[in-house]
């Protein structure tokens, strides 16, 4: 369910952003967003400074192999052109953007997602899990045999 929430999460910033996005940002996202919750869980008293520069390197690090996996041919984004950017995959900007997100999810929404989770029954997060688990399976389907989509929409 975290995987899928920062998948989510991270595709609707990109939305907002750049007016576009990436099925590939789904996995960065989910990943992301597992990786920066267990930096909450097991550095829960790091200091802001270090906890805003861990979670930008391990988004930037996502990011980054997201690229050369990916985006060889910078199809799917290309930061060439701005300053600070590495292989035009990834940029100062975006890692700053990254550090400062990191942090409202380790101390906001990552807490307040696990104290939701918790009152969850556990019936209930299998079924969600298992649909969840269905959808992204979809999507990943959908995405490997290029399956087309209505004019103007773009996944």
């Amino acid at each position: 369910m975290t995987f899928y929430l920062g998948g989510m999460g991270y595709m609707g910033l990109e939305l907002l952003w750049r007016g576009r996005t990436h099925g590939s940002m789904f996995v960065a996202g989910g990943l992301s967003f597992l990786l920066v919750g267990q930096l909450n869980r097991t550095e829960p008293r790091l200091p802001l400074p270090w906890r805003a520069a861990a979670g930008a390197g391990i988004i930037t690090m996502v990011e980054l192999a997201a690229g050369m996996l990916i985006n060889r041919d910078y199809a799917v984004w290309d930061y060439r052109a701005r300053p600070g950017n590495f292989m035009g995959q990834i940029c100062l900007l975006n890692t700053t953007f990254f550090g400062f997100m990191a942090t409202l999810m380790t101390w906001l929404v990552y807490p307040a997602m696990e104290k939701l989770f918790a009152k969850i029954p556990k019936d209930i997060m299998n079924i969600i899990t298992v649909v969840v688990i269905v959808f992204f399976v979809l999507v990943v389907f959908m995405y490997v045999i290029n399956l087309s989509l209505p004019a103007g929409m773009e996944i």
